[in-house]
């Protein structure tokens, strides 16, 4: 009887927590856009559209170029003046990669472990955050994880060719969704002949290549537009990614960023030795960062991955492997394909990128599948009660990690005040982005023709309702070869620009570290004989250019 009750009760709990979690999370939605790349891609891009009543090009914002499957999606709520629309969209993504999950487990074991599986993926703490914003990489998430679920459908029907389409499909939308998915089609594209020549009988070598080719050639039909886009624009499929093997334009200057300037932004050093050097991390830390995700990752700190994952996604997963050989097919070719995946989307990022948690997403809900087998093999061969209650302890904690993480994100959120009206749109932004009230300064009070250069604001122009222009390297450029500062005021006016609005901590410190002292005094005579302070609050200061 007690056991009976077990059964039905541990079910019933985890979708009580799967309902907590999934309004703890629309709730949080709810208020107004306030995350970073939205403000300066996912909803900007889609809102200039819209200014424009065309999707056209648009040169000085490099991420217009990017696919842009989910930021379509975002334009119809946008259009009728809804931007948190958006994030609810982004969040189905998610919902829909639980189900997909909760299908896959469910066919190998109870509704139990099914309904662990979904509760796992959707409080891991990258995903909890990503659920509250309008960005795609959920969508990234869901289309790569559907493409490898029919490619094991393929497999375990004996390859017939209209799954492995559909997961050449999923695998182009997930393509036309974010760039990362390069890194997808080229594992996915991989492992399908590898998969084939392994199960199949007979003749492998002909037929595994022209699966392969079937799955490839299917995403890219589906990614076709976003390459033809670029193309007639830029005469480059996957602009601006490899621009250099596609134009004649001289790319050798390297890339300026506002967050991260320095000495190492031109550098050819692969990504994790210019980790070391600009971290200053030993040789030994800095290969152990495949493994540190795990442990150390952190939001809005790139040094610690940007991002959080749960150090038992690396724990429980090994345990997946316990008697792999008296299991069907089925289910070691699911394990081993994931674990397979998983290790080389973040050996790959490791190598060729600076690893941020987002980039390795699409291999969050495999660990989390992968975690999950591992509790049900360490529970089933755990010899007494002692040892059942230790993992059990183990899945507790691993759980309440996550739950402490949205609790908090819940509580930096701070939704309440918006949803209950006591606190209106423009205060809950302003209270979230310092320099959200000089561009509502500058809305009300400039010209439509007034042009502004944002200088150390983060390319946040969403809010902002005059043409902005971003670019730290001209800036950089202007006063390290002005002779003075009219010079510096004249060449700036030659952009039609009226007004700078300057973030001043970012800003100050990047001239304190790399300008000499007669750089720094042409600037400083231009800031104090050629511009005026017309409005200044909370770090942010705008002014107007002075003849």
């Amino acid at each position: 009887m007690k056991l009976n009750f077990a059964k039905r009760a541990i079910p019933a709990i985890l979708a009580a927590l799967i309902v907590f979690h999934v309004t703890l999370t629309l709730i949080m939605a709810v208020v107004p856009p306030v995350s970073r790349d939205a403000l300066i891609h996912h909803l900007a891009v889609p809102r200039l559209y819209i200014d424009n009543g065309e999707i056209s090009e648009i040169p000085e914002i490099e991420f217009s170029y990017y696919p842009m499957n989910l930021e379509m999606m975002f334009l119809l709520p946008m259009y009728f003046g809804n931007d948190t629309a958006p994030k609810y969209i982004h969040y189905m993504f998610a919902i829909l990669t639980g189900l997909v999950i909760f299908i896959l487990i469910k066919q190998h074991d109870n509704t139990l472990y099914a309904l662990l599986g979904v509760l796992l993926f959707l409080s891991i703490p990258v995903v909890a955050k990503l659920s509250i914003t309008a960005y795609v990489d959920l969508g990234l998430i869901f289309f790569s994880f559907a493409s490898m679920f029919f490619i094991l459908k393929w497999a375990g029907s004996r390859f017939k060719t209209s799954y492995i389409i559909i997961a050449g499909v999923f695998c182009g939308l997930c393509l036309g969704t974010k760039y990362n998915g390069l890194i997808v089609l080229f594992i996915l594209a991989a492992s399908v002949p590898f998969i084939y020549s392994r199960t199949a009988d007979g003749d492998r070598s002909i037929p595994a290549i022209k699966h392969g080719i079937v799955f490839t050639v299917a995403a890219l039909v589906v990614f076709s537009p976003w390459m033809t886009r670029n193309i007639i624009w830029k005469a480059n499929p996957v602009y601006p990614l490899f621009h250099k093997h596609f134009s004649n334009a001289d790319d050798s200057a390297g890339s300026y960023s506002e967050s991260a300037p320095g000495k190492y932004s031109e550098s050819k050093l692969p990504p994790f030795a210019i980790r070391k050097l600009v971290y200053k991390e030993s040789a030994l830390m800095t290969a152990l960062v495949p493994l540190r995700i795990f442990f150390q990752g952190t939001d809005n700190n790139p040094r610690l991955f940007d991002g959080k994952l749960n150090p038992f996604l690396l724990i429980f997963p090994f345990f997946a492997f316990i008697g792999i050989k008296n299991e069907s097919p089925e289910l070691w070719r699911l394990k081993l394909f994931f674990s397979f995946f998983s290790i080389a989307i973040i050996l790959i990022v490791f190598f060729y990128h600076d690893m941020r948690i987002r980039y390795i997403a699409p291999a969050v809900p495999l660990l989390c599948i992968l975690a999950v087998f591992g509790i049900k093999n360490l529970l089933h061969h755990a010899q007494n009660l002692f040892l059942k209650i230790l993992i059990i302890l183990a899945v507790s904690l691993m759980l309440f990690l996550n739950f402490d993480y949205s609790i908090n994100l819940f509580k930096k959120t701070a939704p309440m005040g918006y949803l209950t009206g006591s606190e209106s749109r423009e205060q809950y932004i302003e209270k979230k982005l310092p320099e959200y009230a000089a561009m509502k300064y500058a809305n009300e009070n400039f010209k439509q023709s007034d042009v502004i250069f944002g200088v150390f604001i983060g390319r946040k122009n969403y809010y902002l309702d005059r043409k902005m222009i971003f670019d730290i390297n001209l800036f950089n450029n202007i006063f390290k070869e002005a002779e003075s500062s009219t010079v510096a005021l004249n060449r700036i006016r030659e952009l039609g620009v009226t007004h700078l609005l300057v973030g001043h901590a970012g800003f100050n410190k990047w001239v304190n570290s790399s300008y000499t002292n007669d750089q720094r005094e042409i600037l400083s005579d231009f800031f104090a004989l050629n511009t005026k302070v017309i409005f200044k609050k909370t770090g942010f200061g705008l002014y107007k250019l002075e003849p």
